[in-house]
């Protein structure tokens, strides 16, 4: 509709400074010259839209301008009554803000509007947490949404899979991401290392600023030969330049921080960075990267619907087979996770090949087998077990 177009168009304006005809035309999926008809249309009705000549013009309202028009329809209002029962919003300490906010802008609304809002708030609950509690303990969730609201570099002392203990290194975060129950930031490493100094309102929560220095000297040394390999590439500008391309995020997992000392140094992040954007390509390039190992083997029927819904296996294939099998081809990452996954299903799964990962299950239920035939077993024919 129309209607709906326009206040789109006004809220776009009051969000951004200038945005141009063409822009406005890719977002709404029409021509240009339908974008002009509908700012003609804006400012005959009495809004104060005007345009900016040149190469990086585009329309705009007057500075402060602000319309009352809030525009929402029924299923933004379902949305933000759900944006409240968020497991984010809770992490963040924000549930008492976000309900108080909800609150305001439920008494903005025009009569029946508001009605329908009160009405979703109070018969619609969304509990995301699953029957076990999968949230990774996270102390240093906190500093780390300070260090990106204010743009404060932070020391971090963080655990991976090369170093247990935890490297030593001082980035920017430029962003945090919520996965389900699972945070995580994305952050570029400073490439200068600023003096070993405690900041005013910091949180060293581990070693002392000795075992800090000497910790942060090593991995100094370390860091230098695995640098990010994005902070040293160069785009040729259009002048025969040279200029740095936007350096690389990485991504960190919030829980891995074993300590968190918050700078007062602060830094910029790059205009085009697009959080959400450089988070998909992330994901995008991480499912991509991860190790595949073939499989085939029979399903019993009865637990075929239990085996296509596995997380860590994908089903290519899938063919009826005799005697109440099913014949399929899968991928799970390793042998390892092949073996764990298909030990639970017992005798519902034969292996075909590889035949390494059949000998592998064979060894397993036959060490299974000796367990429960020791001496110590209970005893079988009393149905103990």
């Amino acid at each position: 509709m129309r209607a709906d177009r326009l206040l789109y168009i006004l809220q776009c304006l009051q969000t951004q400074r200038l945005v141009s005809a063409r822009e406005l035309a890719a977002k709404l999926e029409i021509s240009e010259r339908t974008v002009h008809r509908d700012m003609e249309a804006l400012a005959q009705a009495g809004f104060p839209v005007y345009a900016e000549r040149g190469p990086r013009g585009g329309w705009m309202l007057p500075e402060g301008y602000r319309t009352r028009l809030t525009g929402l329809t029924s299923d933004e209002i379902a949305g933000l009554a759900v944006l409240q029962s968020s497991s984010a919003v809770s992490d963040l300490n924000l549930s008492v803000p976000t309900e108080n906010a909800i609150a305001k802008l439920a008494a903005a609304l025009a009569g029946p509007a508001r009605d329908e809002a009160a009405y979703v708030r109070k018969h619609l609950h969304v509990d995301g947490a699953g029957w076990h509690d999968a949230r990774e303990p996270a102390p240093y969730l906190g500093l780390v949404q300070q260090a990106v609201w204010e743009r404060r570099k932070m020391r971090i002392r963080y655990s991976s899979g090369e170093q247990a203990d935890g490297a030593v290194s001082v980035v920017m975060p430029w962003g945090l991401v919520a996965k389900r129950h699972t945070w995580y930031f994305a952050a570029v490493k400073d490439r200068r290392e600023p003096e070993e100094r405690p900041a005013a309102g910091s949180d060293a929560a581990g070693a002392d600023a000795a075992q800090r220095k000497s910790a942060a000297t090593e991995a100094s040394a370390a860091d230098s030969t695995r640098r990010n390999a994005a902070d040293d590439v160069m785009n040729r500008a259009t002048d025969g330049r040279a200029a740095p391309a936007m350096p690389e995020p990485r991504t960190y997992r919030v829980s891995r921080l074993a300590a968190v000392e918050l700078l007062e140094e602060r830094f910029e992040v790059p205009d085009g960075f697009d959080l959400a954007m450089w988070w998909e390509r992330s994901m995008a390039q991480f499912r991509r990267e991860l190790p595949v190992y073939p499989v085939r083997l029979l399903v019993r029927e009865e637990a075929w619907a239990r085996f296509s819904r596995e997380i860590y296996v994908r089903v290519k294939t899938c063919a009826e087979a005799a005697d109440g099998w099913k014949a399929a081809e899968a991928d799970f990452h390793t042998p390892d996770s092949a073996l764990g996954i298909l030990l639970g299903y017992g005798g519902s799964v034969r292996v075909l090949s590889p035949r390494e990962l059949a000998r592998s299950v064979f060894s397993e239920a036959k060490a299974l087998l000796a367990l429960y035939e020791g001496p110590d077993s209970a005893p079988q024919d009393q149905g103990h077990i």
